[in-house]
């Protein structure tokens, strides 16, 4: 059996509904020996993206597979493989910490791992490098794209989530859920996955309040 990994699926600039045709005719004529793997950046489901894959629309809709972020034991597996590329050893508080502020995210993991190594042989007291790991570009960049992908609709109750933890999730944000982006606490009350996370949705609310402030001809947007 033949299985095409096809990367930015939906960001091929070349790519015509002949193309998507084709692959569909592949699929076909394979007989079930042939298996696509698509890996997209924004949302096929959504109508005005799926509109331009041609006959291939219906296969993409009936075998659409999310990848939930890490579990606890998969997390534990990504720190200590980080430990070895990164030679360095983390502390059972460390690790903690790690997963407190980068929840399941491989990406957060490895780049949170990687500023903890570079400060080696910097005193650092705990919550001052919980702060640290929070406030650095590159994770909180990862985060702000996750959000930034998400529906209005989702980001509107991850806002209401950061203010006020609920046990009710709204039919078009379940796949929050589904993907690991919120998870459930005590009472079943859910929360978005990591400190991180929970930071950039936090400020992104606080930003999008902000007046802008008009000082003559000249006007400043925090925003932006």
């Amino acid at each position: 059996e033949i299985v095409l990994f096809i990367g930015e699926f939906d960001e091929l600039s070349f790519a015509d509904q002949v193309l998507y045709n084709n692959l569909k005719s592949l699929w076909q004529k394979s007989l079930g020996k042939l298996h696509y793997v698509f890996l997209v950046l924004e949302d096929v489901t959504q109508q005005e993206n799926y509109q331009k894959f041609g006959e291939l629309n219906e296969l993409i809709l009936t075998n659409i597979v999310y990848v939930p972020l890490s579990n606890e034991q998969d997390t534990e597996c990504i720190i200590d493989r980080l430990e070895m590329e990164f030679n360095r050893k983390y502390t059972i508080k460390e690790k903690s910490l790690l997963k407190e502020v980068c929840g399941g995210h491989p990406y957060l993991l490895r780049s949170c791992c990687r500023l903890i190594a570079l400060m080696n042989g910097h005193k650092i007291e705990f919550e001052e490098l919980k702060e640290t790991l929070i406030a650095h570009f590159e994770p909180r960049s990862a985060c702000q794209k996750i959000f930034d992908s998400l529906t209005n609709k989702q980001k509107d109750f991850l806002r209401i989530l950061v203010s006020n933890p609920s046990s009710l999730v709204p039919d078009d944000a379940k796949i929050l859920e589904r993907l690991g982006l919120i998870k459930q606490i005590k009472d079943g009350v859910k929360v978005p996955f990591s400190e991180l996370f929970r930071s950039v949705i936090e400020k992104g609310k606080l930003i999008n309040v902000t007046p802008a402030k008009i000082n003559g001809s000249i006007t400043f947007e925090l925003k932006s």
